[in-house]
């Protein structure tokens, strides 16, 4: 049996998101090529729409799952307690994981390879790993506040994706 729990589990709830990011980057490419703003904006709006309700769904399924998912990686109740806890908090984040994802290969596909990097190692560097340091080296915090971390993580990055995005498409469609 593996070991890593809510790890694992997190893995493999990121590969539907990673395969959008990645179609939505080519398919957003492809338009960019063709030189089809419309087209564009369409498979941009479109790959939203599609990952955010796939990682809805997702999170559904893992926060209902979380017990019988942990199950898998440990007997021990007090581990399968932690764990789908830490499951649950993660299923809240999912919409967002997605969001910045897909955004991630939007701006990809558009040659806009900059700002994610910049958005990236601010998330990580400032977000999830200055803050968990934080917690748990400053103010003793225990695994919720470090999976919480994460989940900040996820959601700055993809709000600051969006803001950007939001922008570019609502300008341009006259709203």
């Amino acid at each position: 049996m593996c070991g890593c729990g809510p790890a694992c589990a997190g893995y493999k709830r990121n590969v539907p998101g990673y395969g959008l990011r990645t179609a939505a980057s080519t398919l957003v490419g492809s338009a960019c090529g063709e030189q089809d703003t419309d087209k564009m904006r369409r498979t941009a709006w479109i790959s939203v729409l599609v990952t955010v309700c796939m990682m809805c769904v997702s999170g559904l399924i893992l926060y209902i799952g979380s017990v019988p998912l942990m199950r898998l990686f440990s007997p021990s109740a007090a581990v399968v307690t932690l764990g789908a806890e830490m499951l649950r908090l993660v299923a809240l984040s999912e919409p967002f994981f997605g969001l910045m994802v897909v955004l991630e290969g939007i701006f990809y596909g558009m040659g806009r390879t900059r700002y994610p990097f910049l958005v990236e190692t601010i998330g990580m560097w400032g977000i999830r790993i200055f803050l968990t340091f934080l917690c748990v080296n400053v103010w003793g915090l225990v695994l919720r506040a470090v999976w919480c971390c994460m989940i900040a993580d996820n959601v700055g990055k993809a709000l600051m994706l969006a803001a950007p995005f939001l922008r570019r498409y609502l300008h341009r469609s006259g709203k």
